[in-house]
């Protein structure tokens, strides 16, 4: 009899205490964008971005680029990336924090390792109003002089016996204010270097771009289970009472 009741209590107590748990935390989620970049001139590439909302508020957006060889059979280095920003208020403002690079590197702005320079200039791509990055890292060609916000360097270009290497970088982009709506229906373009197959001499080159497209619908809102009214509690604790009392009279 006992067993019974502390179950009927306890069921009726955990039945309100998840009621309102659903209800007071829902988890904020981040929002991301993929899309595939293919080459406007140079060798067969692909390369796929990868845009991430780390948390809503969070002026941050990460940025994943990695080569992709399922389609084409090539690998490559990435030696620069290029992209426009609907906000240009926000290009000033920006800061780049590395996060990561395949192979593997000691990542600092500056390092001859990791990630060159972020070049920031609202009529082309660098600072002093040249059309490349370092190294002559542009996406000239195809016929278009194409002109980009933003820039980041990524190494020094070349093998250097697998330490350069880049096949795949991601890094923060900061900026007050700053999440996916500023990059949706811009241009973003990767330079690529020793376009090849593995094992080879790898010695192709390719300039590539694509439209970033637009965020994914947001997702339904969490269901909500209601919390019960204050007599509604009231009359779960009198049906338990009730209960207990029918149980002692058998």
């Amino acid at each position: 009899m006992k067993t019974y009741f502390s179950t009927l209590i306890n069921s009726s107590l955990l039945a309100v205490g998840v009621a309102i748990a659903s209800s007071a935390f829902s988890p904020v989620q981040a929002a991301s964008l993929t899309f595939n970049l293919s080459p406007f001139t140079g060798n067969n590439a692909q390369v796929k971005v990868t845009l991430n909302d780390l948390f809503a508020g969070s002026n941050t957006v990460r940025v994943t680029a990695a080569v992709d060889s399922s389609k084409t059979g090539n690998i490559a280095d990435i030696v620069g990336l290029f992209f426009n920003l609907k906000d240009n208020s926000l290009i000033n403002q920006l800061s780049i924090v590395p996060v990561s690079t395949n192979p593997g590197a000691t990542l600092t702005v500056s390092n001859t390792k990791g990630f060159g320079k972020l070049f920031l200039d609202k009529s082309g791509s660098t600072t002093d109003g040249r059309t490349d990055l370092d190294n002559n890292v542009n996406l000239n060609g195809g016929g278009v002089q194409r002109t980009f916000e933003v820039g980041v360097q990524i190494g020094k270009g070349g093998l250097k016996d697998g330490q350069d290497d880049y096949q795949a970088v991601t890094f923060d982009l900061k900026a007050t204010g700053l999440d996916l709506g500023d990059f949706t229906d811009e241009t973003f373009g990767v330079r690529l270097q020793s376009v090849g197959k593995a094992g080879t001499s790898r010695e192709g080159s390719s300039k590539l771009e694509g439209k970033i497209p637009p965020p994914p619908p947001p997702p339904p809102p969490p269901q909500v289970t209601e919390i019960p009214e204050p007599g509604t509690t009231a009359a779960i604790g009198l049906f338990a009472l009730s209960a207990l009392g029918f149980l002692k009279k058998k």
